[in-house]
Order: C-alpha cells, then sequence, then structure tokens
C-alpha cells in the first residue's frame, strides 16, 4: 500500500471531480488516498497535515497560470520532507515545458485513473501517459493512442468524501456538480477541446457518456449521504446524446426526483423536442454561449459554427418552456472592436436570457486562438507567459491601456446592461457615465449582482451560518490567501 496526498491550492466552489475519480481509483488498487485543501491554509499548516500524513506521493492539478505556485509548495515541501510529487491536469497536458523547468518529479498528460494507478503499483515507473523527471523530454515524441480511455462505466463510482471531509462549504452546500460523461465533439478555438480531440484521436472514443443507469446511482448516493437539493451537470454539452438524453429524461424524476442544471448548445436546442425533454425531466436551469454577436467572430475565429437564427431559435424555446437560461460571451477576441461588442449585447439582449455574461479571453497554451493571436500580432510571445489568474481581469493581447480598461469595464457591465438594455441604449448614460466608473466599484456591483442571480437560478435556499462560509469563500478568492503570500515571500 502506498499512501498518497493530494494537494489542492483552489479556493473555490466547485466539486473536486479529478480528486473524486482518481481517488476512488486509488483506494480500489488498496492504496491510501488523502486530501489536504491548502487553498485556505498557511503553509505550516499544510506541512503539520502532511508530516501527520507521511505520503510518499503528492498529486497536483492546475492549469498553466497556478503551475508556478504549485512548483513554489513543492519546493517548499521538498526542503522539510522526502517525498515525489506527480502534476497532471489542463497545465501539463498542454504546456508540458512548464513542468521542465519546475522541480516536480512527474506529469501525466491527459487522463490518469489508470495510469495512476499502474504508476503507483509499479512503484512511480513512468508507464502509459504518465512522464518522469528523466522521460520529460520525450514529451512532444508521444504519439496519439500511447493509451486506450476507459469506458467510464468501467471506473470506480467517484468518491467525494476525502473532498467532503476537509471542505465544509463543498460538503453543505445543496447544490452540487456532477458530470455524465466526458468529451466534446466541437472545435471552438478558444476551448481546448480541440486540441485534447487531436492529440487523443487516436486512443478511442473520445464522447463518452456514463449508462443512466450508473448516472442514477451515483447521484443517488450522494443524495444518501450529503445534502443534495439540485444537481448541476457540468459537462460541455450535456444534450449532445438523444437517446441517452430522452432515457435520462424519463428516468431521472422518477428515480432521484431533484430538479436539475446543464449546458447546452444551440445547434441541438434548436430542436424543441430537446428542450421539451429537460423540461419533462426536471432541468430549472440551461447554460449556453453565445460567445460574440459578429457573425464573422462568431463562426471564422471562434469556429462556433452558430448561425443567428440558431441562436434566436434555442432561446425562443428556452423562454417557450419557461426554462431559465445563463448565456456566456467571450470578450476581447482577437480583432474585435468596441462595435463587434456592441453586436454581442445586442444578440444576447434579443435572446432574454435570465443571465448574461461576458468573460475576457485568456490565450492558454495550446489553443488554436492563443496561435492564430500570436501568428497575427494581436498577441506578444512574451505577454503569453504572463496570463492573467481569471477570466475577469485584463486582456493579455495587445489591444491599448484604454481599450483593455473598457473590456474589463463592459465584462462588469454585461449581465446588468442585458439585464437592463435601457441602460445600454441610452448611449450617452452607457459610455459617459457607465464606462467612467471606477473598475473596482464595477467589479463589486458585478459580484453582487452575480452572487443573486446564481442563487436563484440554482434555486439555493442556505441558512445564515452557510451563507456567512460561502461569503468568506468568496471574499478569499478575490484576494491572495495566507499560503499564496507565504509563497510569494519565499525567495526560491
Amino acid at each position: 500500500m502506498t499512501t498518497t496526498a493530494f494537494i489542492d491550492l483552489a479556493n473555490n466552489f466547485y466539486d473536486r471531480h479529478a480528486v473524486y475519480s482518481l481517488s476512488a481509483a486509488l483506494t480500489k488498487a488498496g492504496h491510501k488516498a488523502h486530501y489536504v485543501g491548502a487553498g485556505l491554509m498557511k503553509f505550516e499548516e499544510v506541512m503539520a497535515r502532511l508530516e501527520a500524513i507521511r505520503p510518499k506521493l503528492l498529486l497536483y492539478s492546475t492549469f498553466t497560470q497556478d503551475i508556478t505556485a504549485y512548483a513554489r509548495l513543492d519546493a517548499l515541501i521538498k526542503k522539510r520532507m522526502k517525498v515525489r510529487s506527480l502534476i497532471g491536469g489542463h497545465g501539463p497536458t498542454y504546456d508540458p515545458e512548464r513542468i521542465m523547468n519546475t522541480g516536480i518529479d512527474a506529469m501525466c498528460i491527459g487522463e490518469g485513473e489508470r495510469a495512476l494507478v499502474e504508476y503507483v503499483d509499479s512503484g512511480c515507473k513512468g508507464n502509459r501517459n504518465i512522464l518522469n523527471r528523466e522521460e520529460f523530454s520525450n514529451v512532444r515524441d508521444l504519439k496519439s493512442g500511447w493509451f486506450a480511455f476507459a469506458a467510464l462505466d468501467d471506473l470506480p463510482m467517484p468518491d467525494r468524501s476525502l473532498v467532503y471531509a476537509e471542505d465544509a462549504v463543498l460538503r453543505e452546500q445543496p447544490a452540487k456538480q456532477f458530470m455524465a460523461g466526458r468529451g466534446c465533439p466541437y472545435k471552438c478555438t478558444y476551448c481546448h477541446n480541440h486540441a485534447f480531440n487531436e492529440k487523443f484521436k487516436d486512443s478511442g472514443p473520445i464522447i463518452r457518456f456514463k449508462s443512466v443507469d450508473y448516472l442514477i446511482a451515483e447521484i443517488n448516493e450522494v443524495k444518501r449521504r450529503w445534502p443534495l437539493k439540485t444537481v448541476v451537470f457540468q459537462d460541455d454539452v450535456f444534450i449532445l446524446k438523444r437517446e441517452w438524453l430522452m432515457e435520462f429524461c424519463v428516468r431521472f424524476p422518477r428515480e432521484v426526483g431533484l430538479p436539475f442544471t446543464c449546458n447546452v448548445k444551440a445547434e441541438i436546442a434548436v430542436r424543441e423536442e430537446i428542450v421539451h425533454a429537460l423540461k419533462a425531466g426536471g432541468c430549472i436551469h440551461a447554460a449556453w454561449s453565445i460567445e460574440s454577436g459578429n457573425d464573422h467572430l462568431r463562426n471564422d475565429v471562434l469556429k462556433r459554427n452558430m448561425s443567428r437564427e440558431q441562436i434566436l431559435g434555442a432561446a425562443s424555446n428556452l423562454n417557450k418552456y419557461k426554462i431559465p437560461h445563463r448565456i456566456g460571451n467571450v470578450l476581447g477576441i482577437p480583432g474585435e472592436t468596441f462595435a463587434n461588442i456592441r453586436e454581442t449585447l445586442e444578440l444576447n439582449i434579443a435572446s432574454r436570457p435570465n443571465l448574461a455574461i461576458g468573460s475576457v479571453f485568456v490565450p492558454y497554451p495550446g489553443l488554436e486562438l492563443t496561435e492564430y493571436a500570436l501568428k497575427n500580432s494581436y498577441l506578444d510571445a512574451d505577454k503569453a507567459q504572463n496570463l492573467p489568474a481569471t477570466l475577469y481581469e485584463r486582456s493579455a493581447l495587445n489591444f491599448t491601456p484604454e481599450e483593455n480598461l473598457r473590456i474589463q469595464k463592459v465584462a462588469y457591465l454585461f449581465p446588468i446592461l442585458v439585464q437592463f438594455p435601457a441602460l445600454y441604449r441610452n448611449n450617452r448614460l452607457f459610455e459617459k457615465v457607465l464606462l467612467r466608473l471606477p473598475r473596482r466599484f464595477l467589479r463589486l456591483v458585478y459580484d453582487l449582482f452575480f452572487a443573486v442571480k446564481m442563487a436563484g437560478l440554482f434555486k439555493m435556499a442556505l441558512s445564515t451560518r452557510m451563507r456567512l462560509e460561502i461569503f468568506k469563500r468568496y471574499l478569499a478568492q478575490s484576494a491572495a490567501g495566507a499560503l499564496a503570500l507565504d509563497l510569494e515571500r519565499e525567495k526560491l
């Protein structure tokens, strides 16, 4: 038996699907897994936990922008104890070179359940899609098909107990997230799915759904053990498989009996039978994306391949069946003008969502849109190495300071302008007053508006204590935590 510890620097409200699935695989194989939610701790608290656990292997999972923080933490831990470390997630999968310049011992490219068990069973020998440091130089030589994807029903049921034992907010919040499947067939240039599909095109079926039996059993187990009032499906497109969806929407209200939310896509939701099934199944909220109101940017640059008629048709169906819906949009697209942003606002207003969000494009490594921006001088190579921490901060592209600030302000105002279009259509009020308000003030207004709207969409009735805990977590997201400050102080 090998003792492992998942180290998590996040301090947000999202369920840790990777930890749930990977820890279940390790436990089934006879190994011991622990979870350390380090995002809200001080470094000495992290070390105290690790010294009590005495793990043989530390496990990290991260996006590109957080690799540096995990590398600093890894170096500090190794000054105090002898331990091996392995990092997985989007960061190493799409930007492995950044791992090479750290002291982390191994990286996992792509999915890890089978590979991680084999790695631990073998005493940490590289295998499948896990490379040890001495093999890092071979990472770009890996060919598609070097391992086969697992059928999701063949994996052990995700285990939330490690995380929920440590994180009261995730454990007690009544809306919990689930994954019905994995994979997305679309080629949106601002999303990693197109890169993932190309990298693993010979590894078996990329689009995989859990059987309805498996998924219902998983949800009912969570419902039995912890508070659960709303089921939130985080799949990129929940409605991809028509026959699966129809079976699910008949059985879910009968066998689970809870409301659910999911992500949809306009080209599919424009079919009325799909939206009718969602309503009958208990869907209380659908999230989908327009991204840009400009046809060229949406279809040629972002490769959404989605007509204006499909967008308005999907919105009409959701409104007809009274399914509240949230629309996502990307601001700061390479080549985008302020007039284009106005087109996006207008198309959102015409769609009449309950909430519309405008996030700022972040040029992550491995994205086709990042390469497009670099090739066409919308992005400098040095700026691509200094990415914003979230989708609601500055743009990394070569906008002027004035344009960059305006993009951020429109992002904060976006849901309010769509909800109250008179504020936007009064051009003097919009440009001369609203866009001249301080950025920090607009961020505060956005945060409050967003929190209230999301609580309503997810129908979250929270106790006073839970509201306080969530508020504290929300504040922690907007400020550097104790551990983050500790890592910044270290000169490594």
